[in-house]
């Protein structure tokens, strides 16, 4: 894990004991992702993430 996401890295393992059930799969890049083509339910940015207008979002199950 990068070395600035090693406080994060608490969260995660307390979120994995709290919800066992669910599976984290972290992967770290610097390019630019898509959450949807690229079929990630949630991603996190540090550092520039360009203009509003480039953000993607997909909606959770209880959105309409």
């Amino acid at each position: 894990m990068p070395p600035h996401l090693e406080p994060l890295w608490e969260v995660f393992r307390t979120f994995a004991r709290r919800y066992p059930g669910v599976t984290l799969d972290i992967f770290v890049t610097d390019r630019r992702v898509d959450p949807v083509a690229d079929g990630i339910d949630m991603a996190m940015c540090v550092g520039d993430m360009g203009p509003v207008s480039t953000w993607t979002t997909k909606p959770s199950r209880g959105q309409r």
